[in-house]
């Protein structure tokens, strides 16, 4: 909660069709609504998801997702991976 919401999020939302905005078990981490007020006006659209994993669920259901990209945080990212490793072994 303590990085540059406004600057992050007004350099990759240009970059999206679609945000899922998401928080990582931590005690720094920003709530997903608090995200949502340092959105620029854009295009893209925006959801909300409880957790990291049900945020990548939502991802990778689109069928026409050709990228995802995880931000925010680096505690974040290694929840991402793991997740997808865990799903990967699991198949």
């Amino acid at each position: 909660a303590d990085k540059d919401q406004t600057g992050i999020l007004a350099a990759l939302t240009p970059l999206a069709s679609r945000l899922i905005l998401t928080a990582y078990r931590g005690p720094r981490s920003a709530p997903p609504d608090g995200l949502r007020a340092h959105l620029p006006s854009s295009n893209a659209r925006v959801e909300v998801a409880g957790s990291l994993r049900e945020a990548l669920a939502l991802a990778m259901a689109e069928p026409r997702t050709p990228i995802i990209c995880v931000a925010g945080s680096l505690y974040l990212v290694g929840e991402a991976l793991a997740c997808c490793q865990r799903e990967a072994h699991s198949m």
